[in-house]
């Protein structure tokens, strides 16, 4: 059996670099979806209201949603990044429970469960989902980021992972950690 009291998950240069590219190319795809959207409203709108005052009125506020909904994302994609700390690591499980960067402390006895990483492996990190009993006590505690994350998951419900599971990102390059170690000291505290 683990012997461990203590299993410390950091970030890896890979995905700081990762991070700071994931900015442009985010706000890319999201001008992008943005662009198709406004073309397809546009002909629907037309289609249906041709002309008519009505037509133009749902246009104007389908669209000024629209805006401020992607407006949302891209600010929130660019401080989630900016202000993630990579000096600190991404998580640390201990005795008492879990301390997840961006969410703080999650005590073991708010745990409902740990899903298995093996569904969501690459060879350069495995997701690990944990799923809390009461979000509220986690959300008390959430700096920008965790917020953002959580803001997110309320607005896209079911159809946003973190709705129902807060992430733990475990780098491929951490040689000494696999996620199977994880699992096992996980598994260890939520019995007891």
């Amino acid at each position: 059996m683990n012997n461990q009291t203590e299993i410390t998950i950091n970030y890896d240069k890979k995905t700081q670099k990762l991070a700071l590219y994931l900015i442009p190319f985010a706000i890319t795809v999201i001008l992008l979806v943005m662009t198709l959207v406004t073309t397809w409203l546009n002909i629907l709108i037309k289609t249906f209201f041709k002309k008519s005052f009505f037509g133009f009125f749902i246009l104007l506020i389908t669209k000024s949603i629209f805006y401020l909904f992607i407006a949302s994302l891209v600010i929130g994609l660019v401080a989630m990044i900016l202000t993630t700390d990579f000096t600190k690591p991404l998580a640390i499980l201990d005795e008492n429970g879990i301390w997840i960067h961006h969410f703080g402390f999650i005590n073991w006895n708010n745990i409902a469960e740990i899903q298995n990483p093996s569904f969501h492996k690459t060879e350069n990190a495995a997701i690990i989902k944990i799923r809390v009993k009461n979000i509220k006590p986690v959300r008390n505690q959430v700096d920008l980021h965790g917020w953002l994350v959580l803001f997110y998951a309320q607005l896209l419900g079911p159809w946003f992972s973190a709705y129902r599971y807060i992430n733990i990102m475990v780098p491929g390059s951490e040689q000494n950690l696999s996620p199977e170690k994880i699992m096992d000291f996980a598994k260890q505290h939520l019995k007891s």
